[in-house]
C-alpha cells in the first residue's frame, strides 16, 4: 500500500469528544495514528469545535489545520490522505470541499512499514456514544 484516505464531515457540537484512528499492520502494531479532538472555543454550549492531529514519533502530536480562523475544522466535508514518502516518512494532506488541499505536512513514520497495512482501529476516548464524532467514509 502506498496511500490511504478518508472523507469525513464534521460540525460544531456541544460536548467534548475524541476519536483516534490507528492504522495497524498484520501484527496489530501501529503504522501511524490520527486523532480527532473536539475542543472548547468559547462560552456557549455549541462552542466545541474539531481539531485534527497525527502522531510523529519525534515531535509528538502535530496539528493539521484548516483555512478557517484558528485552524479548526468547521462544518464541512474534508479529505485526509496519508501517503508513504520514501522509507522513513509519511505525507499528510488535508483537503476541504471546493478548496482542494488546505494543509500538507510530512511526518516520520512509526517503526512499522506501510506495506503490511491490515486494518484501522477506531477508538473513542470518551464514555459517551461517539455519534457526534466526525462521520467517516474511507476509500
Amino acid at each position: 500500500m502506498i496511500w490511504w484516505e478518508i472523507w469525513f464531515a464534521c460540525g460544531d457540537t456541544s460536548e467534548n469528544y475524541t476519536l483516534n484512528l490507528n492504522l495497524q499492520n498484520t501484527n496489530n502494531q501501529d503504522i501511524t495514528k490520527i486523532k480527532f479532538v473536539y475542543v472548547n472555543n468559547g462560552d456557549i454550549p455549541s462552542d466545541w469545535i474539531l481539531e485534527l492531529y497525527f502522531w510523529d514519533p519525534v515531535n509528538g502530536w502535530i496539528k493539521l489545520s484548516s483555512n478557517y480562523l484558528g485552524g479548526y475544522l468547521r462544518n464541512n466535508w474534508y479529505k485526509l490522505r496519508i501517503e508513504k514518502n520514501g522509507t522513513n516518512y509519511i505525507d499528510y494532506s488535508l483537503s476541504r470541499t471546493h478548496r482542494g488541499v488546505i494543509e500538507f505536512k510530512t511526518g516520520q513514520k512509526l517503526s512499522e512499514p506501510f506495506t503490511n497495512f491490515a486494518r484501522v482501529e477506531w477508538v473513542s476516548t470518551t464514555a459517551y456514544d461517539p455519534k457526534v464524532c466526525p462521520i467517516i467514509k474511507y476509500i
